[in-house]
């Protein structure tokens, strides 16, 4: 084989190696579990219909409910090691869009979990003083204005409307806490999930407004906006911590 052709084979060989290193690479599928997380919206037991829904009795009085939201962060997985796997860093959790109250995690290392935990609220971290719609883009959870209350500087970590009474005694209530101090941490909710094969794992968590509400005299207590009603609002984020359950 003469010079000239052995040059040609060498600069053959170098353009293909440049190409093919330029050309993006399929990452390998390592394999993992899917799991889904529905929220539910229960009031003693019985499932909740939002906007002119359900009626259901609350101290000897008649309620319903129009709006249920609320923050969750820091979403996690705690297996038999104690060990952790992350689900999703925040979500906002809307009753009336049942695609937000669903979490569908796939990849997720097989084995076994003990629970699932989560801190409810936004974290101070990511809880701004004021609102810039240039922060969050796209569907972020917290590019949503409406989630946010320029008076508190805080966002709303909670927000649960809806009707009390009957007749010409109905009133109204509207809570929507938000401030750094009422961020709660570490719901732990004993899970005892198995991932085994790759398949879908399907969890159900009830949300039970009966203990968000507990010991909350809402006749009285219509609102958390008057003087950034702090105390309520502390009342109602602690009885939210306490109010998540695994629907047997």
């Amino acid at each position: 084989m003469n010079k000239n052709a052995i040059v040609f084979i060498v600069v053959i060989f170098a353009m293909m190696v440049s190409f093919f290193s330029c050309v993006p690479q399929p990452v390998p599928f390592l394999g993992g579990g899917a799991i889904v997380v529905n929220f539910v919206p229960v009031f003693d037991g019985e499932a909740i219909e939002l906007k002119n829904g359900s009626e259901h009795t609350f101290n000897g009085e008649e309620i319903t409910f129009d709006e249920f939201k609320f923050y969750l962060s820091n979403i996690v997985l705690k297996d038999e090691n104690g060990d952790f796997t992350d689900l999703s860093e925040i979500r906002l959790i809307e009753f009336d869009d049942p695609s937000s109250s669903t979490l569908n995690i796939k990849n997720v290392p097989l084995g076994n979990y003990k629970s699932i935990q989560f801190d409810i609220g936004v974290p101070a971290s990511e809880n701004a003083t004021n609102w810039d719609p240039n922060r969050y883009g796209g569907n972020h959870p917290l590019n949503n204005e409406s989630m946010f209350d320029q008076r508190l500087s805080s966002y709303k970590f909670l927000i649960l409307d809806g009707n009390i009474g009957e007749g010409t005694d109905l009133k109204t209530f509207t809570y929507a806490p938000g401030d750094n101090d009422l961020f709660k941490n570490d719901k732990v909710i004993d899970s005892n999930l198995s991932l085994t094969s790759e398949i879908i794992t399907s969890i159900d968590i009830e949300v039970n407004l009966n203990i968000v509400l507990k010991d909350i005299d809402v006749l009285n207590n219509l609102s958390t906006k008057p003087s950034n009603n702090l105390e309520l609002g502390d009342n109602l984020m602690t009885n939210l911590r306490r109010s998540f359950s695994v629907k047997q």
